[in-house]
């Protein structure tokens, strides 16, 4: 088939998605490029001898790079399709079959849903937060007499006036509510020693917690076990990078421990996640 029948095909499955797309593209055996473009987001997707092997998000609120790539840019709405044939790429980051690709796309595309729409909330609440220097019904236009002298400033009621500050966590209900403020947040939970979920949170139900949890206790506890036995000690935190998202566990200085657990997407704010974790452990005394 010519660079025009796949262009062809691209246009007559546009309504059927990006993955019957690719799927009905490999059919051919073609070789080639597909970009992926919409107002704000776009890629570009490699098949060689009819295999996805490559895709990128080049610009938009996600970048990022194999299968999450095919997931982020399976989810544009209305997306605009064009595809080149040739060979002018050099890496091949997936290698696998189509069936194979749609699964792992399917369990990647809720984690970079729960992303976007966590960023896209906040940003949404930031526009819609009027300047602290404009009230929010529109600027003050009453009329000051010139005559009248500069009211002196109460400095002593200024500075006795205490200054609003975010409520630390206490509970594992505050802990939740504070995360979930998290960009990239998806999922957290408390658990103890023996793997029992003590109290648990999530905001789609994307992770199986009652299966994840007790095995990353486990892994932690034997984590701490080792770290103590080379002579470093326990430790006392434990960062766990994947494609499709981080996992930072925290133990408490409780004796058995427990293990704050929190689960974020891709692109996920790790580091806000962190100190939200850290000021729960302070406030409950468990801060190893």
């Amino acid at each position: 088939m010519s660079a025009l029948d796949h262009q062809r095909m691209v246009t007559d499955l546009l309504d059927e998605g990006l993955l019957q797309i690719l799927r009905a593209l490999g059919a051919t055996g073609c070789t080639g490029s597909l970009a992926v473009a919409s107002a704000e987001n776009a890629g570009v997707i490699f098949m060689e001898d009819g295999w996805v092997v490559d895709a990128l998000v080049t610009d938009g609120s996600w970048l990022g790079e194999g299968v999450p790539a095919v997931a982020f840019l399976a989810n544009l709405i209305y997306p605009e399709l064009e595809f080149s044939e040739g060979t002018d790429f050099s890496r091949r980051t997936i290698r696998l079959d189509m069936d194979r690709l749609e699964d792992m796309v399917e369990q990647v595309r809720p984690l970079l849903l729960s992303s976007e729409q966590t960023s896209s909330n906040e940003s949404r609440d930031t526009a819609l937060t009027p300047h602290p220097e404009t009230p929010a019904d529109g600027p003050d236009t009453t009329a000051v007499a010139v005559d009248e002298p500069d009211a002196e400033p109460n400095t002593v009621e200024e500075a006795e006036t205490p200054q609003a500050e975010e409520e630390e966590p206490v509970d594992a209900q505050d802990l939740f509510t504070t995360l979930r403020s998290v960009i990239g947040y998806m999922a957290a939970a408390i658990v103890d020693d023996s793997g029992t979920v003590l109290a648990e949170d999530s905001t789609g139900g994307a992770v199986d917690l009652g299966t994840f949890s007790p095995v990353f206790a486990q892994i932690f506890r034997l984590t701490r076990e080792t770290t103590a036995e080379i002579g470093l000690g326990a430790c006392t935190e434990l960062t766990t990078a994947t494609p499709f998202g981080t996992i930072i566990a925290r133990c408490s200085a409780t004796n058995p421990p427990e293990y704050t657990l929190c689960i974020l997407a891709p692109r996920g704010n790790t580091a806000l996640a962190k100190l939200r974790l850290d000021a729960y452990l302070s406030t409950s005394g468990n801060r190893p």
